[in-house]
């Protein structure tokens, strides 16, 4: 039987659920880059937010895999939840995804499915991407609200997928200050890079995934509760 999961917010949580969106970021930004890799035969360029192909090569693959980490990130935290062995990692998860910067992003018509609808269409098919990802996203929303026994669920839940993301906004505000030459203009980005990644991108995505493995996940699995019998 699933033990109700009781959240108590506090500062360590939102620091656990916003390293967790960093990692997840990370996943999201880095699965483009690789997979560009192995499409195009060589690295292109990635950022905190964005990523280029290798020069003349355009892929199709990597384009829609970054999203598409995401929402698999999203449905095992929703698994877990529904589950009951890992109800607070299964949140962890759900929460890291940002899904609501993915229906935000996918409504505006910046998302990376529509651009590669573009692409391969000529027409970003915004209305209907739309439509496909709140039918990824409800279902594990709805999985954390019933989870959730919180008298006041509906101010906690907005709050845990809003709050994490604050990390994500600084890293687009630096990328937009910063790292967009890497993408936009190498000739000028005069920073250390390896194998397409600036240095001090790869710093902050692997300190935020040592903390994470070290500290947070520990911390979410300490504070699991206990299944009912």
């Amino acid at each position: 039987m699933t033990s109700p999961l009781h959240v108590r917010l506090s500062w360590t949580l939102l620091g656990v659920l916003g390293l967790a969106a960093v990692v997840a970021a990370a996943a999201h930004e880095l699965g483009h880059h690789a997979i560009a890799a192995v499409e195009c035969g060589g690295f292109g360029r990635v950022t905190f937010t964005r990523f280029q192909e290798l020069e003349g090569c355009r892929s199709i693959v990597a384009n829609i895999s970054g999203p598409a980490i995401s929402f698999a990130i999203l449905w095992l935290g929703a698994i877990a939840l529904a589950g009951g062995r890992a109800p607070l990692r299964g949140l962890a998860a759900v929460v890291a995804s940002m899904p609501l910067l993915r229906l935000g992003s996918v409504a505006s018509g910046g998302d990376d499915w529509t651009y590669t609808a573009g692409l391969l269409t000529g027409d970003r098919h915004v209305v209907l991407l739309t439509v496909a990802v709140l039918c990824l996203i409800v279902p594990p929303l709805v999985f954390a609200w019933r989870r959730l026994s919180n008298r006041r669920r509906w101010l906690l839940l907005p709050a845990l997928l809003i709050l994490p993301v604050a990390p994500g906004i600084v890293l687009q505000v630096i990328d937009v200050a910063v790292y967009h030459r890497w993408i936009d203009d190498p000739a000028s980005f005069t920073q250390p890079t390896f194998l397409g990644i600036p240095i001090v991108v790869m710093a902050v995505y692997g300190t935020a995934a040592f903390c994470f493995a070290r500290w947070a996940y520990p911390w979410l699995k300490r504070n699991e509760p206990a299944a009912e019998s």
